[in-house]
C-alpha cells in the first residue's frame, strides 16, 4: 500500500496544499518500484531549510533507544521532477539515540554551517526538488514525490507566507513517518519564517523513552465475515456497512488496471448481483501484485475500506482464480433520472451512452496533463450564458451536471501521459490529429470509480469511466482553418493573448513573470500568435493580457515588429504606444494597419482617477481610441477591456460570490461597465462621432450584469449566444464580447468567432513544460490552434462618414 499513499498524499500537498487529490490522477513514484522495500523508520527528517541563497539544511533525528550508524544511511535530492537522484550525500559517524544530525550545503550562511554535522557540495535543493532518506535500498522517509516536478511548491502562492522553513511536530515518533504515507504538513509539519535556523540540530519530540521500550497493547481485528456478495459490501448508501471487516468475495474480473503506472488494481463484478437499483454490484480490489485478467473468476479475501469515498478491498490476503466467465455491462444512459447518482454503477462494467445521440466531449482541457475528457449527453453551456443570474435556478444546473457528465479517464495515474490515448481519429493526440470540445463517440465500455479529485480536477465528487475497450471519436467539431467571413469594407477583432511576455522589457531576461519561460518557449508563442493574427487581417486589432511594459524592446512591439517580418517585411501595422497603463504584470493594447485607418486625437484610458466605480487595481485600465477610415473618413472610437476575473477573490471589496452562478467580482465587474457606459458617451462627443465599439475580454457571459448593463445603455451585443469565446469546466460560454452604439450596430456586416483556441486540449500550446522530448515536438505546430486560451472575436463594418455628435 505505501506507493499509492505516497503518490496520494505528497503530490496532494506539492500541487495544491489541502486542497485534496486522486489516486487515479497521480504517477508512481518513478524510482520506487512495486518490489522497493520500505523499514519502520529509525531515522526521519525533523527539519527542511530552503532559506536565501544557498541557506539549505537538513536535520535527520534518531527517534530510537540506540544510537544508529549513519554510515548506512544516505540522502539522495531528485532536481525538477527526474526519476534519478542527481545528488547523493552519504552520512558518516554514529548518531546517539533522541539526538538530531544536520547536513547542509557547504556553501550555506555561516549560521547553518556552525550547526552542521556533515556538509556536501553545491546544488542542492529548491523547493520543487524531492528528498529522499535511504538506508541501502530501503526508504526510511522523504520529502516530496520522486518524478514529479510541481514547480515552487513551498513559495508564497502556496503557503500564502514567506515560511519556507518546516519542522516536525514534536508528536511525531518512530513508527510514524512512513514515507508511503501521509506528508501532509497540517498534521506533521509546521512551518516558521524563512532563513529561521534556531533550534537547528536540537529537535525534540514528545514521545517517552518507556513508553517507546514498552510493548503495545494488541489492537483488536475487525471480526472477519467470510464470504459475502459484492452488493452487501457496497450497501444502498454513499459508504460500506462493512468499512474495516475482513471479507471474502466472488465474481468475474471487468477491467485489469494493475500495470505499473494504473490504477494499481482490478475490477470484480458479482456474476449475478441483487437486481436492486440502489446498490453497486461491483467493487475495486487495491492489489496488483496477481496475473489475473479480464474474464477469471476469482475469489479475493481483504478488508473494507472507504478510500476517500471509493468503496475497495484493500491488505488483500488471497486471490485464487477458479475459472473463466463474463461480465455483463450494464447499459446507463445520460442523463441520469433526477434524484439518482453514480453511486449505485461504481465499480461496475457499464455501457455508457447519451439518451439524446452520442456522447459529446464537452471538456478537453487536461487531456495532455491526466488523460481526462469530460462527457456528457450534449454539449455544455455556463447558466448564465442563457439564463438570468439566480440562486435557485443555478443550483439546479450544477446539480443537473452531475447526472449529465461523467470524466472519460484513461487509467494511467501518469501525469503528461506518453502517448496521450485519445484524439479524434487516431489512436494518439497530436499537433495535426486532436480531440476538440464537440467530438463525439457513440458509447464507452468500461468500469466507473470515484475519486476524491481536489480543486483544478472538476471538483471534489470525480466520478469516472475507464475505458476496457477502444474509445472511438468521431471529429464532430472540426478544425476551422478559415477565419469567419464577416464581410465589410474594415475589419475590427480582440484577440486575448494569454500573458505574451517577450523577456526584455520586464526587469529584462528570463524567466518572465508569467508567459514563456525561455527564448525555445518564446519563439513557438511567438510563431502561434502570429499565425492567428496574420489570417483575421483586422485593420484594428485589440490585444489583451500583453506584458504591461513600455518602448522599442516591448512585448508588444516586438509583437508588431515580428508581425509586418512575416508579412515580407511590410510595415503593415502599427501600434498605439501608450507606455505602462495601470498597475497590472498584463494590460490591454491596439495595433492597427496605418494604410487603412489613422488613430484620430490621443488614447484614452479609464481608471479609477476617471471614474471612481472603475476599480483599476481588479479591472485592467480600459484603453480607447478614435480611428479614421482613410478611403472614407469615417470615424469610430474602439475601446478594448479586460476586466476583473471570476477566478479570484474581491472579499477585500466586500464583492463575494454571491451563487447566482456570476462568480466572484461581479459587482466589481458591474460597477466597471457602469462607469464603461458613461465614459464612451463622453468619448463619442469629444471625438464628434457616436459610432463607439467595445471589445475585449469582459469576463462576464452574456446574460450576467455588466453585459445587461451595457446593453441597457444602448449598446447591441453583436455576438449570436451560441458564439462561444471560452470553455471552463467542461461549459461553454462568451467572456469576450464586442457590443456597439445603435448607430455603429446598423453598420456593422457581421460579427463572429473564430473558435480555434478554446476547444482545442492546453497540452498542444507553445508550453515544454512536464511534456517528454517526444512530446515537445508531437504536440507542437506553427499553427493558430491553441496559440491561447480564448478565441478572437472579428467584426465587419461598412463605415459611413460622420453623422454627428453622442451616442444616441
Amino acid at each position: 500500500m505505501f506507493v499509492r499513499r505516497l503518490a496520494v498524499s505528497v503530490w496532494c500537498f506539492l500541487l495544491v496544499v489541502l486542497a485534496g487529490c486522486s489516486r487515479q490522477q497521480l504517477p508512481e513514484p518513478a524510482t520506487f518500484s512495486t518490489q522497493s522495500s520500505h523499514i519502520t523508520s529509525e531515522l526521519y527528517f525533523s527539519e527542511y531549510v530552503e532559506g536565501s541563497d544557498n541557506n539549505k539544511a537538513l536535520e535527520i533525528y534518531n527517534g530510537t533507544l540506540d544510537d544508529v550508524p549513519l554510515s548506512e544511511y544516505r540522502v539522495e535530492i531528485y532536481y525538477n521532477g527526474n526519476s534519478d537522484p542527481g545528488r547523493t550525500v552519504d552520512l558518516k559517524g554514529v548518531l546517539a539515540a533522541g539526538d538530531a544530525f544536520v547536513v547542509a550545503t557547504v556553501d550555506a550562511g555561516p549560521e547553518i554551517l556552525a550547526l552542521a554535522d556533515l556538509t556536501g557540495g553545491c546544488c542542492w535543493f529548491n523547493g520543487d526538488d524531492a528528498i529522499v532518506l535511504r538506508r541501502g535500498d530501503a526508504v526510511a522517509d522523504a520529502i516530496g514525490q520522486v518524478g514529479v516536478d510541481p514547480g515552487e511548491v513551498w513559495g508564497n502562492e502556496q503557503i500564502g507566507t514567506a515560511e519556507l522553513t518546516l519542522r516536525r511536530n514534536p508528536n511525531v515518533c518512530v513508527g510514524d513517518t512512513d514515507a508511503y504515507g501521509a506528508f501532509d504538513p497540517a498534521l506533521q509539519w509546521a512551518a516558521v519564517a524563512r532563513d529561521t535556523f534556531d533550534g537547528l540540530g536540537t529537535h525534540e519530540e514528545k514521545c517517552v523513552a518507556a513508553d517507546r521500550a514498552a510493548s503495545p497493547e494488541p489492537q483488536p481485528e475487525p471480526d472477519p465475515v467470510g464470504t459475502i456478495p459484492i452488493y452487501e459490501i457496497q450497501g444502498a448508501g454513499e459508504s460500506s456497512p462493512l468499512d474495516g471487516s475482513e471479507v471474502t468475495i466472488q465474481g468475474v474480473v471487468a477491467g485489469d488496471f494493475q500495470e505499473y503506472g494504473s490504477l494499481g488494481g482490478f475490477f470484480v463484478q458479482d456474476l449475478e448481483g441483487d437486481g436492486l437499483e440502489d446498490t453497486s454490484d461491483g467493487i475495486f480490489v487495491y492489489h496488483y501484485d496477481t496475473d489475473v485478467e479480464v474474464g477469471d473468476l476469482v475469489e479475493v479475501r481483504g478488508r473494507v475500506d472507504e478510500y476517500h469515498g471509493l468503496t475497495e478491498l484493500t491488505d488483500v490476503e488471497m486471490v485464487e482464480v477458479s475459472g473463466k466467465a463474463s461480465a455483463e455491462a450494464t447499459v446507463v444512459t445520460l442523463p441520469l433520472q433526477e434524484g439518482s447518482g453514480w453511486e449505485r454503477y461504481e465499480g461496475m462494467l457499464v455501457e455508457l451512452k447519451s439518451a439524446s445521440g452520442p456522447l459529446v466531449a464537452t471538456e478537453v482541457y487536461h487531456l495532455g496533463r491526466g488523460g481526462l475528457v469530460m462527457l456528457a449527453d450534449e454539449r455544455l453551456v455556463q447558466y448564465t450564458q442563457a439564463n438570468l443570474p439566480s440562486e435557485a435556478g443555478y443550483e439546479e444546473h450544477r446539480e443537473s451536471l452531475e447526472r449529465r457528465t461523467i470524466l472519460l479517464d484513461d487509467g494511467s495515474l501518469d501525469q503528461n501521459p506518453d502517448p496521450i490515448r485519445y484524439s479524434a481519429t487516431g489512436d494518439e493526440l497530436t499537433a495535426h490529429d486532436t480531440l476538440r470540445v464537440g467530438d463525439t463517440t457513440s458509447s464507452v465500455i468500461g468500469v466507473i470509480t470515484y475519486s476524491w479529485s481536489g480543486e483544478g480536477w472538476y471538483g471534489t465528487d470525480a466520478y469516472r469511466i475507464h475505458p476496457t475497450e477502444a474509445v472511438d471519436f468521431t471529429p464532430a467539431n472540426p478544425r476551422p482553418n478559415q477565419v469567419p467571413d464577416v464581410g465589410g469594407d474594415l475589419q475590427v477583432a480582440s484577440f486575448n493573448v494569454l500573458n505574451f511576455f517577450n523577456g526584455d522589457g520586464h526587469g529584462g531576461g528570463f524567466p518572465t513573470p508569467r508567459g514563456a519561460d525561455n527564448e525555445f518557449e518564446l519563439e513557438r508563442q511567438l510563431d502561434k500568435l502570429i499565425a492567428a493574427i496574420v489570417p483575421l487581417d483586422a485593420e484594428v486589432l485589440g490585444l489583451i493580457e500583453i506584458e504591461n511594459d513600455a518602448g522599442s524592446q516591448s512585448a508588444l512591439a516586438d509583437l508588431v515588429r515580428r508581425l509586418n517580418n512575416e508579412l515580407d517585411g511590410q510595415n503593415r501595422y502599427d501600434y498605439i504606444e501608450t507606455g505602462v497603463i495601470g498597475t497590472d504584470e498584463i494590460r490591454v493594447a491596439l495595433i492597427y494597419q496605418p494604410a487603412e485607418v489613422s488613430p484620430a486625437g490621443h488614447y484614452r484610458v479609464l481608471t479609477s482617477e476617471v471614474d471612481p466605480r472603475f476599480v483599476d487595481t481588479k479591472n485592467r485600465p480600459a484603453l480607447a481610441q478614435t480611428f479614421v477610415a482613410e478611403d472614407s473618413g469615417a470615424r469610430f472610437t474602439v475601446i478594448v477591456n479586460h476586466l476583473k476575473s471570476k477566478g479570484s477573490s474581491c472579499a477585500d471589496l466586500g464583492d463575494a460570490d454571491t451563487g447566482d452562478g456570476q462568480g466572484n467580482c461581479n459587482e466589481t465587474r458591474t460597477a466597471a461597465a457602469e462607469a464603461l457606459a458613461d465614459w464612451a458617451e463622453q468619448l463619442a462627443e469629444e471625438a464628434e462621432d457616436p459610432d463607439v465599439l467595445i471589445m475585449g475580454d469582459l469576463n462576464s457571459y452574456a446574460m450576467e450584469d455588466p453585459i445587461r448593463v451595457l446593453v441597457s445603455s444602448g449598446f447591441e451585443d453583436l455576438l449570436e449566444p451560441d458564439e462561444f469565446t471560452y470553455v471552463f469546466s467542461g461549459e461553454s460560454g462568451t467572456l469576450d464580447h464586442a457590443l456597439a452604439t445603435p448607430g455603429l450596430a446598423d453598420q456593422v456586416t457581421d460579427a463572429a468567432v473564430w473558435r480555434i483556441n478554446t476547444e482545442e486540449p492546453s497540452v498542444l500550446d507553445y508550453d515544454a513544460d512536464y511534456k517528454s522530448d517526444r512530446h515537445v515536438e508531437l504536440l507542437y505546430d506553427d499553427s493558430p490552434f491553441r496559440s491561447s486560451d480564448h478565441d478572437p472575436v472579428i467584426i465587419g463594418l461598412d463605415l459611413e462618414p460622420p453623422r454627428g455628435r453622442g451616442i444616441r
